[in-house]
């Protein structure tokens, strides 16, 4: 029989979900009333069953239970490459996903309540749900928790989980997650614009080409080097600390080396910028490393001013920290950085991105180059 807990008010159920009459006869024997409105929830349940004993047991709450909601939450999206790792780990620990093969994306899963009994059927996936169905308030209370910046990683895995509500026998109709949100509308029709040819460079399994938050710049002609961003290295995923340098040798590219030199240690950072001020010479501004370490301050990225890019070789790269403390308007980091000359000096405009103090970062300033300080510039116009 059933596992049973049971307190005043509150009674604990344990039964084998797959065994419809089991279940059946353990809720009725627990006393639960099939006549009054009903939820059921299930969090990331439905999917450890065969899909078709799952499928049954979504029938079987519609057909007994004739007031009755189901609010659904689970996995989506198994075939791109986020939804393929998330399978291998639940397969790993022998928690396979078996519901995705058959119900892969929220239409399916609609179709799915929609043609076992269920009237009303709405999802959203988890981005959609934080943004359109909680309230502006709560979201900057949960931001303000703790640090956080991960909003790529924390944006791709909501896309990846959903919730769904169904039900039936509603008067009215429950249909909580229908968006509250208007979506604008254009006037006239999308059109493209235009289009632009692309082709891949290199293959695909060139290693440390796979980060992101990274910065790439043009070091030398036919040289690319790549500094920092999440991606990852030597089997794990982490804060990439090693460069990476593309060379293109007789209309093909391929990937070089590189040698860190000096006392100081690049360590990993991601959202800065990265500007190549001369022929040997380029400079980091701004950047993070985790959110509770964020704002960096500028570090010089020195090498050799000639290098043979045909021969395979090591590329020396010398990381040197700025001192004193850098200027205050470089500490932060999702910005952005552009070389530009006024009155004859060379200057970076700096702009936007974000602080340990404020999310969002409107201002702006002209870095000159030659001693690294902030320099008003009167703007006309």
């Amino acid at each position: 029989g059933a596992i049973t807990f049971s307190g005043e008010d509150y009674k604990l159920l344990g039964v084998d979900l797959s065994e419809l009459s089991e279940l059946e006869r353990a809720l009725e024997e627990a006393g639960l009333d099939n006549e009054v409105p009903t939820l059921f929830v299930a969090e990331v349940v439905l999917t450890y069953l065969e899909s078709s004993r799952s499928d049954s047991l979504i029938r079987w709450a519609a057909e007994h239970f004739p007031r009755a909601c189901f609010l659904l939450y689970e996995q989506m999206c198994p075939q791109d490459p986020f939804g393929r790792v998330m399978q291998q780990h639940f397969s790993q620990r022998s928690s396979a996903l078996r519901s995705l093969e058959r119900y892969p994306d929220g239409e399916a899963q609609r179709r799915r309540f929609l043609g076992k009994g269920w009237t009303e059927c709405s999802l959203m996936n988890m981005n959609e749900f934080f943004t359109c169905c909680t309230a502006e308030e709560e979201q900057q209370r949960v931001q303000a928790l703790e640090p956080f910046d991960e909003y790529e990683e924390w944006h791709l895995k909501c896309s990846h989980y959903f919730i769904l509500a169904a039900s039936k026998g509603m008067e009215p109709p429950w249909t909580p997650l229908l968006s509250k949100v208007t979506v604008p509308c254009h006037e006239g029709a999308v059109r493209v614009a235009g289009s632009v040819p692309a082709a891949r460079a290199l293959p695909s399994g060139v290693p440390g080409l796979r980060r992101y938050g990274h910065r790439s710049v043009l070091v030398k002609p036919n040289v690319v080097l790549t500094t920092g961003g999440f991606g990852e290295e030597d089997g794990h995923h982490c804060r990439v600390r090693s460069f990476h340098l593309l060379v293109r040798h007789a209309g093909c590219w391929r990937a070089g080396s590189v040698t860190e030199e000096g006392p100081d240690r690049w360590g990993g950072r991601l959202y800065h910028t990265v500007s190549c001020l001369s022929d040997s010479l380029a400079l980091v501004v701004g950047g993070r490393t985790s959110p509770s370490r964020a704002g960096l301050g500028m570090v010089w990225l020195k090498f050799p001013e000639r290098c043979n890019a045909s021969e395979p070789q090591d590329i020396p790269v010398e990381v040197v920290s700025l001192q004193p403390a850098a200027e205050a308007a470089a500490l932060r980091w999702r910005h952005s950085t552009s070389e530009v000359t006024f009155q004859g000096e060379r200057y970076l405009f700096l702009y936007g991105g974000r602080s340990a103090a404020e999310p969002v970062l409107g201002d702006w300033c002209f870095l000159h180059t030659p001693e690294l300080s902030c320099t008003l510039v009167r703007a006309e116009g």
